[in-house]
């Protein structure tokens, strides 16, 4: 399964989670670990900054911009992915990145957070809190591009007015009875 495909199925069960219902919980315990994991760089592990991955698209295996001339932790080496240079610059990987601090926002502000946290502070060893505060603690400066609107689809758009003018035009001098 492809990150993208994660952060969908984990932003399902974060919308789904009752607060009141700690079982409702549980894929969290499950997804988060996964996602994180399909988030990070083949060569230093972190979250990846700048994702770079393989043109082919073959193999889910991505590194940072600044580790893209390291050699991969992964064993055994993936055969798919050994020459970086035809490497690119993965635009959706990132925004899965954006959108995977964004849930992890979520969760920490939550009162799901808030329990995870007190569990946490009490002696409980609690990986979903650190992969959440990691989320929250990740920094990249990607600016999603604005969205520019199609205002032809819109009524009274160019496109409307002469579609209905020719309709009009059609229908000249006809005359409607009821």
């Amino acid at each position: 399964m492809n990150a993208l495909k994660f952060y969908l199925s984990t932003s399902k069960y974060v919308m789904q989670a009752n607060f009141a219902d700690r079982d409702s919980w549980s894929e969290l315990y499950r997804y988060l670990p996964y996602l994180r994991q399909a988030l990070s760089c083949c060569v230093c592990r972190n979250i990846v900054k700048n994702p770079m991955g393989p043109s082919h698209k073959v193999c889910q295996h991505f590194v940072c911009k600044e580790c893209v001339e390291k050699p991969m932790t992964i064993k055994p080496q993936c055969s798919w992915c050994k020459k970086r240079e035809s490497f690119e610059e993965s635009t959706q990987l990132r925004m899965v990145v954006s959108c995977f601090k964004k849930i992890c926002e979520y969760v920490m502000s939550s009162p799901i957070g808030t329990d995870l946290q007190e569990q946490a502070h009490n002696g409980e060893t609690n990986s979903l809190v650190t992969i959440l505060e990691e989320g929250v603690d990740f920094e990249d400066d990607y600016q999603s591009p604005p969205v520019i609107p199609n205002y032809n689809a819109f009524p009274g758009s160019n496109i409307h007015s002469r579609a209905t003018s020719r309709i009009r035009n059609r229908f000249k001098g006809q005359t409607y009875e009821k």
